[in-house]
């Protein structure tokens, strides 16, 4: 009887050791797919939608032609923009054809003929300045013609800036770079004003050749002068003997343009 209730019990304890197993393996089991479930839903939350997805009515094909020609557009765009020239107040670039205005220009006043004809116009100019400004003085009085004078030149050089804007396409001068301009920049009208008025008083008095001989002569003598010190800011040249030569053979022909 002994016997019978051992093998009884021991027949139990395996019995719930089988079924203890058995319900751990199922959970274990059931965790396991838990943790599967739990790794799909992440993965999906941050995979992108395919192109079907997208667009459930249209074919793959159709889709990736539609995506090429979107691109190759952009592209086009893309170039069409960057081939558009702008331009920067700060940089300032200048349009082609004002570059090749200017160039051109360089050009003509780098021939070595041209220059040459120029002064020859001035200093004709100059002669015949005199003389007008004479007459002007010898009708409606001194004061009045040096206000002619300047009145006149004032709208030629207006003209001319204009056409060295609107047609030769100049850079208009900025405010920062006239501020930095010397002092003595400022005074040439000045000195203008000075040798008109000179010529107004002088010249009905002593003739244009003994005045304009004379200022000439000075002229020469200053400029050389000017380029051995290097003054206002011109590139020094050396007062060379053969300079001082021709400055003293100007003098002498001056004195004899005046007592003759």
């Amino acid at each position: 009887m002994h016997l019978k209730m051992t093998s009884s019990s021991s027949s139990i304890t395996s019995t719930v050791r089988c079924s203890n197993s058995s319900n751990m393996n199922v959970a274990e089991e059931q965790q396991e797919m838990r943790s599967n479930e739990l790794a799909a839903s992440i993965a999906n939350t941050h995979r992108q939608p395919s192109t079907q997805a997208i667009y459930p009515d249209q074919h793959i094909e159709d889709i990736d032609v539609e995506a090429l020609s979107i691109r190759e557009a952009t592209k086009v765009e893309t170039k069409s923009n960057n081939s558009i020239i702008t331009t920067d107040d700060d940089n300032d670039t200048k349009p082609k054809t004002a570059a090749n205005n200017n160039s051109t220009v360089d050009r003509i006043f780098a021939h070595p003929l041209f220059p040459i004809l120029l002064l020859v116009a001035a200093g004709s100019a100059v002669s015949f300045q005199s003389g007008m400004n004479a007459a002007m003085r010898a009708t409606a009085g001194r004061a009045f013609s040096s206000v002619t004078n300047f009145t006149t030149g004032s709208l030629a050089c207006l003209l001319l800036f204009a056409l060295d804007l609107l047609i030769l396409r100049t850079r208009p001068p900025r405010s920062s770079t006239i501020k930095d301009a010397p002092w003595y920049a400022w005074m040439g009208g000045v000195l203008g004003t000075y040798y008109i008025l000179v010529n107004i008083f002088l010249v009905p008095v002593h003739g244009a050749g003994t005045v304009l001989s004379i200022f000439v002569c000075s002229q020469v003598i200053s400029a050389c002068i000017m380029d051995h010190f290097g003054l206002t800011g011109i590139k020094k040249r050396r007062y060379s003997i053969w300079r001082m030569l021709a400055s003293l053979g100007l003098i002498g022909c001056v004195a004899v343009i005046t007592l003759f």
